[in-house]
């Protein structure tokens, strides 16, 4: 398939993919027979012409004035876009696009529907993006030059996908998201939202950029009379002048906010992956209009998009975290830990920040499992674990680091609040009663804490100067805290 081929065909999947039960064609018009020629078809089989003549005035000013067309309004005009064996419900119905070229008419895009009704207001608009698309490509073709880089929206949009790097977290993904928004369109607010993972009646703002008197990245929407339920419940998009709504009560994104916050244009739409809503992306405008043309079109292409790329990063995330984490505790497993606490040590040496690495180890485990096996075993390290991640912060590094041994690493602190947390760990493992299966044990911990870069400026030195001073600390027969550089 040559580069010319390729780019059609990418543009009419992505069409298909973007506008599902419509067919769709596109038409070549030439010059010498005064006929429009099929190039390509997408979607739904509807048995498209292979040449439509442009003889017939009523089809040529269809197309060249973008006109839809019903078999009521004219029975032989829509005929014309249709082989003979093809059969052609009354309902059908047709929107025709020209593809232009300087001073001529360079093809055509027809879409098919099977009712009138079931375009949709934002079906149009939509396909004029990607007609001016093909436009292009058209000039393209006819200059001769197809290695002129026009840096068009589709062809960004293709760079985009391909560009992107699933393995990134989620923060940089959305980043990556509202960077390719900064550079092809003009908003003074955009929102990315996401349906919350464990409440389908929760939606998340992961990711917001420009105004922020209303609300910021983290805000959370619960279902009420707004622009943004609608778009989820119709999973449609939604495109308006939001004064020219009747909104006494509707909101935004919540009743009431569009008194405060006086946007003029609106656009929300749906983030869809196999039919399912995921979320949405809106932008809104302080000038009237500005989302009811091309912008709008290409708005809905880049979220069709986004539902693949986004169910693509969620499956990818799935695996990662699995291979990243210990299988019976659920905490960062030892390789994940060495990579996660090199990248902290990264940032707090860039920021001058405090950093204070904990080494723990049950004391006298092995009496555990020789004593009452190693399902009872598996529970007490599965129960130290819940103790571990109770007793320290979000943003803490948890994990196993083999054994009945645990690494902590405790983010913007320093030895004296570290000490603290180290013997509140210690406390709370001594006191718990390990209950299972009518089992019931008393357990004690180590620990041995040492500081960045007062005790090693490296994960290696750390681990090590750690490790020492938990060992200290057993050596006085447990439960106990060791430190580093106390002898």
């Amino acid at each position: 398939m040559n580069d010319v081929s390729f780019r059609v065909r990418f543009l009419m999947d992505l069409m298909a993919d973007i506008m599902p039960n419509f067919g769709i064609a596109y038409y070549d018009f030439s010059n010498n027979s005064e006929a429009f020629s099929l190039v390509e078809t997408a979607g739904e089989d509807v048995g498209f012409a292979t040449e439509i003549s442009s003889s017939e005035n009523s089809v040529t000013f269809a197309i060249s004035n973008g006109k839809f067309i019903t078999p009521r309004e004219n029975d032989n005009a829509i005929k014309v876009f249709f082989s003979k064996e093809s059969k052609i419900s009354e309902s059908s119905s047709l929107l025709t696009l020209p593809i232009r070229l300087t001073g001529s008419n360079g093809g055509a895009l027809i879409i098919h529907a099977n009712q009138f009704s079931d375009f949709k207001d934002y079906h149009k608009p939509l396909a004029e993006s990607f007609a001016l698309a093909l436009s292009t490509l058209s000039k393209e073709i006819l200059s001769g030059d197809l290695t002129v880089e026009h840096f068009s929206f589709f062809q960004q949009l293709e760079s985009f996908q391909a560009d992107l790097d699933i393995v990134r977290s989620k923060e940089q993904f959305l980043d990556s998201i509202t960077e390719f928004c900064r550079k092809n369109f003009t908003f003074d607010k955009l929102s990315i939202i996401l349906f919350s993972d464990h409440d389908i009646n929760d939606a998340i703002a992961e990711k917001v950029i420009g105004y922020s008197k209303d609300f910021t990245t983290g805000a959370i929407f619960q279902r009420q009379n707004s622009l943004l339920w609608e778009i989820f419940d119709k999973k449609e998009p939604v495109i308006c002048d939001v004064l020219d709504l009747d909104l006494e009560t509707m909101g935004r994104f919540i009743e009431d906010d569009i008194k405060e916050h006086k946007f003029f244009s609106y656009i929300g739409v749906p983030i869809k992956s196999k039919g399912k809503v995921m979320g949405c992306l809106s932008m809104e405008s302080f000038i009237p209009g500005r989302f009811k043309a091309k912008e709008g079109g290409n708005l809905q292409i880049l979220c069709s998009r986004l539902g693949l790329l986004l169910d693509w990063w969620k499956k990818f995330n799935v695996v990662r975290e699995t291979a990243m984490h210990d299988s019976l505790t659920g905490l960062l497993n030892h390789g994940s830990f060495i990579e996660l606490f090199q990248q902290e040590l990264q940032r707090v040496g860039r920021y001058n920040e405090e950093l204070v690495l904990l080494i723990l180890d049950l004391d006298k485990f092995k009496r555990i499992n020789d004593t009452y096996g190693h399902l009872y075993g598996d529970y007490v390290l599965k129960d130290t674990s819940e103790i571990l991640k109770n007793a320290v912060r979000n943003i803490d590094v948890v994990a196993r680091y083999g054994g009945e041994e645990f690494a902590i690493v405790l983010v913007k602190a320093g030895k004296k609040d570290s000490f603290e947390t180290a013997k509140r760990i210690v406390s709370s493992v001594a006191e718990h009663d390990f209950k299972y299966d009518g089992i019931s044990v008393k357990m004690t911990i180590s620990v041995g804490m040492a500081e960045y870069p007062f005790d090693g400026k490296s994960a290696k030195e750390l681990i090590g100067n750690a490790d020492n001073a938990m060992y200290e600390a057993k050596k006085k027969g447990g439960d106990h805290v060791g430190i580093a550089g106390n002898d």
